[in-house]
């Protein structure tokens, strides 16, 4: 069931935004209800990680803060004996 809705929105956002339907071959008004559907959504869809991105994320622990690798590499740069 489809449902009428009035919307203020800036004219140059509204001109994009229907340049950007045209080109995806969507009407605004569908691009505007999958946007919608999309942000109210409960819980997002998973992105398939590839094999090579799960294996390097295995590597560092989650618990590592990424200023603790960093300080982790300048220290073993400069200050070696």
């Amino acid at each position: 069931m489809s449902s009428k809705l009035t919307l203020s929105i800036n004219e140059s956002v509204v001109r994009r935004a229907k340049q950007y339907a045209r080109a995806h071959g969507k009407s605004l008004s569908k691009v505007i209800e999958q946007y919608l559907s999309y942000v109210t959504q409960d819980e997002f869809p998973t992105a398939d990680v590839t094999e090579e991105v799960a294996r390097l994320s295995d590597t560092i622990p989650a618990s590592t803060a990424e200023r603790d690798l960093k300080y982790e590499y300048l220290a073993e740069k400069y200050l070696r004996d």
